[in-house]
């Protein structure tokens, strides 16, 4: 198959799925290369030893990687002995996760980050958001200030539909209630 027949199929794909579930695929088409490389410049590559990529794909598993949370996500690093990560790429659709998941995910996610750890996320320039069966504004800025000192953000206007790019540096540390002892613990994934 010719790459202009895959990028066709690519994009067919894409769109069935936009069509089927577009609160699991958030988006209206793939993400451009100028998306992609927005996202890809600030993370130390380089010298990373863990990258996790959150919400990548057309969409398809993107509910399960939100049911599973940032949480699931630790207890899987750490399974694999891996106690802190270098970099975290997320495409995931924070505005369509609710508020207190949302809130715990972030928060998880700077609690996973290396120091010296960069979380890329976009969020397109609309910031729509449902909440309660409505249709509103969505401060993803607000959001990721609570959990990290440094967050810079730039716009990619050659992407369908533009999008920002939020660079974030030093997390701040969250800490979790442990429920087994009623205890406080800093960066204890929480449990259900």
């Amino acid at each position: 198959m010719s790459r202009e027949n895959e990028s066709k199929l690519s994009h067919a794909i894409f769109a069935a799925e936009a069509l089927n579930d577009f609160r699991t695929v958030a988006s209206v088409a793939p993400s451009s290369r100028y998306l992609v490389d927005a996202m890809l410049r600030p993370l130390p590559l380089k010298h990373a030893r863990v990258v996790v990529e959150l919400g990548c794909g057309t969409g398809a598993m993107t509910r399960v990687l939100i049911d599973a949370s940032a949480e699931n996500t630790r207890s899987e690093l750490q399974r694999r002995g891996i106690e802190r990560v270098d970099a975290v790429l997320s495409s995931l659709s924070l505005a369509f996760m609710p508020a207190p998941q949302r809130e715990t995910f972030v928060s998880e996610l700077g609690n996973l980050l290396d120091e010296q750890g960069v979380l890329t996320q976009y969020h397109y320039v609309h910031g729509l958001q449902f909440q309660q069966g409505r249709l509103g504004r969505f401060d993803i800025a607000g959001l990721l200030r609570r959990h990290f000192r440094s967050v810079k953000r730039s716009i990619v206007w050659r992407n369908l539909p533009p999008a920002y790019v939020f660079v974030c540096r030093e997390p701040i540390r969250s800490v979790t209630p442990h429920r087994s002892r009623g205890q406080l613990v800093p960066g204890a994934p929480a449990t259900s």
